[in-house]
């Protein structure tokens, strides 16, 4: 497809998942005369009011499975975020020579604005949503998008070519991408997560310097420096590389020193002091990243530090729900891997009441496990995982150790636990899919439960 404005015409096309982003594809496509077909693993009985509303709009749709013969005359694919990528129908289409991507590849052949897009295990909600401030405080015309909430696709018709679109991408989305570039691209870091998707590390590594490989030497890449198999990666690509460290100011970069964030960038700036902003230490990386993204686009130093100084936070990371009955109750429900865990546990000087576990997606726990040793005082386990992050506990551990059917239950069980001005801290280190429809409905239960206690 050459010009995909003009061939997307009485094309037929099949989105295959029905989530957010693929319902928004289905619309975007429909509007510019595509044929669509829509597919998802539920059933009609389960989808019946968006099904109800593609069929009025003319596309029609295919639910409870799978099958091979979805593919007949079709010539493009859109493959939602949701949807694993050994699914037997899309290695089918690929021996057919079916062009296969994903809402993220779409949209970026329609905007033509330049794109910023933040990948990492964690900490790219935040970057995303700090440079998405700067960018407005600036008055630069700039939008938001991505894995973040609002499907890239949506933005489309919403930036003009001097504005900024402003991404989360997830590794999901960069498996079915061909030319998507961001101008500025971002990788805060790597560790293990969705192992039940990719099957191993190497390959989500490999997904996630994809952000990377469109990029020309007219772009930039902005990498890790504290972590040398990010840092390493940078010999290979075409792009600009930018660094960032929390332990020194890199040679071309952002980093520490003297507990002082310094640009040295195209020439040296000293932005802060560390203190003078109110993030914990684990979230100093995706600072880093909005620094440097932003001095890339000229923007005002004092802009910058501004916006950071008076930043709120995000709903559902480490977010302070209140003082309940004596006990300090954090909601860090967004933590959906063992490491985010890990950090939200170390950015507090004192043992806390954990409630953790959730879906298995096939992690290693047993850095969580030590960490969990050290500075937990009781752990309350749900889920899939439970028994699984039990399991690396030591054994001086399991006296502290209890079980709840659910998240009301952990609440009732961490308040029974706490003493004045203990911690209770909600941060799973899974995802919440065993039990809830994402990690946002998950954290709004926590919060209504733990009010209704207080």
């Amino acid at each position: 497809m050459k010009d995909i404005k003009k061939e997307l015409v009485g094309k037929k096309v099949l989105i295959i998942g029905l989530g957010r982003s693929g319902i928004s594809t289905a619309l975007f496509l429909n509007r510019r005369g595509a044929k669509v077909l829509t597919n998802d693993i539920k059933d009609k009985n389960e989808l019946t009011s968006i099904v109800g509303m593609l069929n009025y709009l003319g596309m029609d749709f295919v639910g409870g499975h799978h099958e091979n013969w979805l593919l007949d005359k079709v010539e493009l694919i859109i493959v939602s975020p949701g949807v694993p990528a050994d699914l037997p129908l899309l290695k089918i289409a690929e021996k057919k020579g079916i062009d296969i991507w994903s809402e993220v590849e779409l949209a970026s052949k329609f905007i033509s604005a330049p794109i910023i897009g933040v990948t990492g295990t964690n900490g790219k909600t935040l970057a995303v949503s700090l440079i998405g401030d700067i960018y407005r405080s600036a008055k630069k015309e700039s939008l938001v998008a991505g894995n973040i909430g609002n499907p890239l696709i949506d933005v489309v018709d919403k930036i003009s070519d001097n504005g900024r679109v402003i991404a989360e991408i997830s590794s999901f989305q960069l498996e079915w991408i061909e030319q998507f570039k961001p101008y500025i691209g971002v990788l805060l870091n790597i560790s293990s997560n969705h192992l039940d998707r990719h099957l191993n590390l190497n390959k989500y590594i490999e997904l996630k310097l994809r952000i990377f490989s469109n990029q020309t030497k007219k772009d930039y890449a902005i990498l890790n420096y504290d972590d040398p198999l990010i840092k390493s990666c940078g010999k290979n690509l075409k792009s600009k590389q930018i660094f960032l460290s929390n332990k020194v100011v890199p040679e071309n970069g952002i980093g520490i020193e003297d507990n002082t964030i310094v640009a040295n960038i195209s020439n040296r700036k000293i932005i802060c002091k560390i203190s003078e902003l109110p993030f914990p230490h684990h979230h100093l990386t995706s600072v880093l990243s909005a620094i440097a993204v932003s001095i890339l686009d000229n923007i005002d130093v004092d802009v910058i530090v501004n916006v950071l100084k008076d930043y709120k936070g995000l709903p559902h990371r480490m977010e302070y729900v209140g003082r309940i009955k004596g006990a300090f109750v954090y909601n860090d429900s967004k933590a959906t891997n063992p490491q985010s865990t890990i950090e939200a546990l170390r950015s507090f000087k004192k043992p806390v009441i954990l409630i953790a576990g959730g879906r298995d997606k096939k992690m290693d726990f047993s850095e969580l496990g030590k960490e969990i040793d050290a500075n937990v005082k009781t752990l309350i386990l749900i889920g899939e995982t439970s028994d699984i992050i039990a399991s690396t506990l030591s054994k001086d551990r399991k006296n502290k150790l209890l079980f709840a059917k659910d998240i009301k239950d952990a609440v009732k069980i961490a308040f029974k636990q706490c003493k004045e001005k203990d911690i209770i801290l909600l941060s799973p280190a899974c995802a919440s899919f065993d039990m809830f429809r994402d990690y946002k409905e998950r954290g709004e239960v926590f919060k209504r439960e733990v009010l209704n206690i207080g």
